[in-house]
C-alpha cells in the first residue's frame, strides 16, 4: 500500500470503505447519471423549456457572463491552476474545464451582492445553479480524466467541491463539497498542496 492509500486508510477503515468513499466523492457512479439526463431531455427539451418547468431550465444571464472582463476577486486562484497543464497534450481539455468553473463561480458570486428586489426578479434562488451547472457544462473528456484520477483533473474537481461547499446550508448538499476536497487532497498528497490551497481553505481542510 502506497503513501496515498495509507493516508486514506489512516482511520482504520476497510479497503472497501475507502474505495466507496473515493467513488462517491469523485462521482464515478452519480455523475454519468446526472449527465445522462441531457440525453433523455434532448428530444423534448423545447417543450420542457416552454412549459411549467421553465424556471428550472432558465440560466438567466449565463450566456452573457464574461469571466475575462468581470471576475470575482478569488478568480486569481482559478487562473493560477493553469500552471498544471502548460504544454501538455490535455491542456485544451483542462483549459475548457477551467473556463466552465470560472463561469460557475462568477454566476454564483453575482448573488452575493445583489439587492433583494433584483433577487426577487430571478423567480427562485439560483444560488444552487452556479456550482451544479459544472456537472452539465464540463467537457466529457474532462470527466474521463477525472475518473482516471489525473492530477490536473482532480485539482479542478476540488475547486468544484469548494463551490459546492458554498451551498452547505442546503440539506441535500451538506458535507458533499468538503468530502470532495478532502478525498482529493488525500489522493494527491503534499506535492500538490500549492494548487489545493484555495479549495482547502474554502472548506476548512487543514
Amino acid at each position: 500500500m502506497g503513501p496515498t492509500n495509507r493516508r486514506l486508510n489512516g482511520g482504520g477503515h476497510s479497503d472497501d470503505n475507502v474505495r466507496s468513499r473515493i467513488v462517491r466523492a469523485l462521482g464515478t457512479e452519480w455523475i454519468p447519471m446526472i449527465r445522462g439526463i441531457e440525453a433523455i431531455l434532448l428530444p423534448v427539451y423545447d417543450r420542457v423549456r416552454l412549459g411549467p418547468l421553465r424556471p428550472l431550465t432558465d440560466m438567466g444571464n449565463w450566456e452573457e457572463l464574461d469571466v475575462d472582463q468581470y471576475a470575482p476577486p478569488d478568480d486569481d486562484w482559478f487562473r493560477r491552476v493553469r500552471d498544471l497543464w502548460q504544454q501538455t497534450p490535455d491542456g485544451q481539455c483542462y483549459e475548457d474545464t477551467l473556463q466552465v468553473l470560472r463561469k460557475c463561480r462568477f454566476f454564483s458570486a453575482q448573488f452575493e451582492t445583489m439587492d433583494h428586489a433584483s433577487l426577487e426578479e430571478w423567480g427562485y434562488n439560483r444560488r444552487c445553479a452556479g456550482p451544479l451547472a459544472f456537472l452539465h457544462f464540463a467537457p466529457e473528456e474532462f470527466m474521463s480524466r477525472l475518473h482516471q484520477r489525473q492530477p490536473p483533473a482532480l485539482v479542478l474537481f476540488a475547486y468544484f467541491g469548494a463551490l459546492l461547499y458554498d451551498l452547505n446550508d442546503s440539506w441535500f448538499l451538506e458535507g458533499w463539497g468538503r468530502e470532495v476536497v478532502q478525498v482529493i487532497d488525500e489522493i494527491l498528497g503534499d506535492y500538490w498542496s500549492p494548487w489545493m490551497a484555495w479549495p482547502k481553505s474554502r472548506v476548512g481542510v487543514t
